[in-house]
């Protein structure tokens, strides 16, 4: 009798079998016929059991006379013993009577594909557990679609194209709070009961990657996850090995939730040795979605890099893998959020509430700048709606996350439980140390931890306010002091080596950085301090700062007033709002020559649209430092490539003649010999713009100002100091050309000493030559 087809299932079945047992035969010749896959179930080894499988990829299912036929090849086999059972796997169910027919035979067996792969690791309780952890959710309440960025397409309708792509891997990219972890349970939910009805054929796993994080063994991660620690439910039988295997084989849809949260734990080296442990996941016909914030990649350069590295280079990380950014929630989809909340709120608005209600929305941005535009924030808004309906001053997203983290610790406060004894302290005292508490939790997290998750036994004792520690030992008071905060414990039994340990976290990113930034409102720090501080500072605690009471900008310009080396220009950005900049633009007084104030000043005049070009001059001409002349130099040279204006670098040029004392000149003149400087002093600094940023062409009589080579002095020369790398504005200009005229009309008397110097050098583009020793070398060279 003639075999029938099955070849493809056949060689799925065999693959996954290799993984679990020793003996595994493709075409094994038998008694009267050939079995499409034979192995020896070696699980008992003192009884060890051969079978004989006959794969039916068939587009119907199986008659009776099919299971007659199957059974009349393999009778003899199981006659004489040479296999113990057959198994028939296939891929429909069985109706009725052939599964009596099948009932009725000896050592026979029917399974659906499925059936046999549930047989090896059984993945019902996870799927159903992936239905009830989106159902069960705060967020499946009110839910509404998450949408593709720059598109009306809904990001699950990108999800369901992408399935169909010859791609492995697809990174969907999402800022703080947009709801990147709800669509992760979201699209594990819908797509568990697909899979259970049949019209999905990817089981979908999901696992959050928050316990990986400094070199953590990405194996040990997805072996806890399936095994019960990270999920709560236990996959029967699991064996990586097998796992991955499956993967591979295109069994799996794999949703890797919250790279972000292993970025602040790792380096760049540790970053991309973990992403290439993520490697084998992404192979043979894998399909992997993993979900993270954008700012965790510090350039397009490290992106790559990294993401590189989850295949064998760039071009075939461009082939493989794709990229999708999370859209905020646009007008009608915070409207349909609130809709949804409105119409399941117990007890419902009366009609005064929702008159203020209606009114308390029309105070909110109508813009990007809406601060409803993120799901978390609604969230956070709907949770404490009653109180913002007091509000009369507009919502700030600083003023929301304050009256959403310090509405908790005033509610904590109330309950009985929360109360201190009479005689320690009184419950506002309380409050105010549990504010602190948290502050300084923050703060420890982001500049020394580094990692938004710790073991209780980690925090520094220091960390708790003195009023919680009185008549408590160490452990009652930090136990205390999480309770009564917004951190919250994740269960990480069962993690390499952590066994029964719990770490505790801010559950939301942004909760951190809204504290760090309330707590630089009022505090003063040590230059180190600062020195970290500026260091570790991210886009959007920089952006609670910006909307905070002033006083956190004001702390930014006192650090600034140390030398902290490269700063970030978003750091300037928010300087730049001071309002008292307006009145100090025009100060002469020396305090405002400093170097921090120029660069603040000058980001103050541009956001304005002011002129810039007044401002600049004068700083250039009443600069006494070398620091202040540099900023000064920095922001001509950021302004020239904007503008394409010559007035600045001439007056640089100018400067820089007119600065350079005439003895030095006259001796180079009479001697040909460089000049020689020691000290690194703005003097030095002019004649170094001389030798090696401009050029005098001779015939034409004209300068060519390099910018970029003065660009490049400015980095070197502020070393240790403070410097800036300024916005870049799109047009890149890299030279100004002038006439030598032009300056010579600028510099009067020293018309003469120019005159001298360009005869001297100028034929071969020299202004001046120069020898840089000791400090100056060491700074300039």
């Amino acid at each position: 009798m003639p075999k029938l087809a099955g070849d493809h299932l056949r060689d799925r079945v065999a693959g996954l079998l290799r993984v679990k047992f020793q003996t595994v035969e493709v075409e094994k010749r038998l008694n009267t016929t050939t079995a499409d896959v034979f192995f020896v179930d070696d699980t008992s080894p003192i009884f060890p059991r051969r079978i004989a499988v006959e794969a039916k990829d068939w587009s119907k299912g199986l008659t009776s006379a099919d299971i007659a036929s199957i059974h009349t090849l393999y009778a003899p086999a199981l006659s004489q013993r040479t296999i113990d059972n057959l198994w028939i796997i296939g891929k429909h169910q069985l109706s009725g009577s052939p599964r009596a027919s099948v009932a009725s035979l000896t050592n026979v067996q029917y399974s659906t594909f499925e059936e046999f792969r549930a047989s090896l690791m059984n993945f019902t309780a996870l799927l159903n557990h992936n239905i009830l952890a989106f159902e069960q959710s705060d967020a499946s309440k009110f839910f509404v679609d998450t949408r593709v960025r720059n598109s009306d397409k809904k990001l699950f309708d990108y999800v369901m194209k992408w399935m169909e792509l010859n791609r492995s891997g697809l990174v969907v990219f999402g800022g703080y709070g947009l709801g990147k972890t709800t669509f992760s349970l979201y699209v594990a939910s819908i797509l568990s009961k697909r899979y259970l009805d049949g019209t999905f054929d990817r089981i979908p796993i999901r696992i959050p990657l928050g316990g990986m994080y400094s070199k953590q063994d990405v194996v040990a991660l997805i072996c806890s996850a399936l095994s019960g620690a990270e999920s709560g439910v236990s996959v029967k039988d699991f064996s990586y090995t097998m796992f991955l295997e499956m993967s591979q084989q295109g069994q799996y849809l794999l949703i890797l939730d919250g790279f972000d949260e292993m970025r602040h734990a790792m380096d760049l080296e540790d970053f991309v040795y973990t992403f290439e442990q993520m490697k084998p996941l992404f192979s043979g016909k894998a399909k992997v979605i993993i979900l993270g914030r954008p700012d965790s990649f510090l350039s397009n350069q490290e992106e790559e890099k990294i993401l590189s590295s989850l295949f064998d280079g760039d071009s075939e990380r461009q082939k493989r893998l794709q990229t999708v950014d999370v859209a905020f929630f646009n007008g009608q989809e915070t409207e349909a959020y609130l809709g949804n909340f409105l119409s399941k709120k117990k007890p419902p608005l009366s009609k005064e509430q929702h008159a203020k209600y209606t009114s308390l929305l029309r105070q909110l941005p109508d813009s990007d700048a809406n601060i409803l535009l993120r799901p978390v924030q609604l969230k956070m808004f709907t949770s404490i709606i009653d109180e913002l309906l007091d509000l009369d001053a507009p919502l700030t997203r600083y003023e929301l996350y304050r009256k959403f983290i310090y509405g908790f610790i005033v509610r904590e406060s109330r309950k009985w439980a929360r109360q201190p004894p009479a005689e320690v302290l009184n419950s506002k005292s309380l409050r105010d140390d549990r504010m602190t508490f948290m502050q300084w939790m923050a703060w420890w997290l982001l500049n020394t931890k580094k990692e938004n998750r710790f073991y209780a036994e980690e925090i520094p004792i220091e960390i708790i306010p003195a009023g919680m520690r009185v008549k408590q030992n160490n452990n009652a008071a930090i136990r205390e002091a999480l309770v009564g905060s917004v951190i919250e414990p994740v269960n990480q039994s069962g993690v390499l080596n952590n066994k029964a340990k719990r770490f505790y976290y801010f559950p939301h990113k942004s909760y951190l950085e809204f504290l760090v930034a309330d707590y630089f409102e009022n505090a003063r720090f040590r230059r180190d301090d600062y020195r970290d501080f500026m260091s570790n500072v991210n886009a959007e605690i920089l952006s609670f700062i910006e909307e905070g009471p002033g006083g956190g900008i004001s702390n930014l310009r006192e650090g600034l007033m140390h030398d902290l080396g490269v700063v970030d220009a978003r750091i300037l950005e928010v300087c730049a709002k001071d309002k008292k900049i307006a009145s100090e633009v025009g100060d002469t007084r020396r305090g405002n020559r400093h170097q921090s104030n120029i660069y603040a000043h000058y980001f103050y005049l541009r956001k304005n649209g002011l002129d810039t070009e007044p401002y600049l001059l004068a700083r250039l001409s009443d600069s006494i430092t070398l620091n202040s002349v540099l900023a000064t130099y920095n922001c001509i040279a950021n302004e020239t490539r904007i503008s394409g204006r010559t007035t600045l670098v001439k007056a640089i040029l100018a400067s820089a003649i007119t600065g350079i004392s005439h003895h030095k000149i006259r001796n180079y003149l009479e001697s040909s010999q460089p000049i020689e400087f020691y000290q690194a002093d703005i003097e030095a600094l002019r004649a170094s713009v001389l030798s090696s940023c401009v050029k005098y062409q001779h015939p034409k009589k004209q300068f060519r100002f390099s910018i970029s080579a003065l660009l490049v002095l400015i980095e070197r020369a502020a070393r240790g100091s403070m410097f800036v790398h300024l916005p870049d504005s799109g047009y890149q200009l890299e030279e100004m050309r002038f006439l030598a005229n032009e300056i010579l009309e600028t510099i009067g008397a020293h018309s003469a000493v120019l005159t001298s110097l360009l005869n001297k050098g100028g034929a071969n583009g020299i202004i001046i030559a120069v020898s840089l020793r000791g400090d100056a070398a060491e700074r300039f060279d």
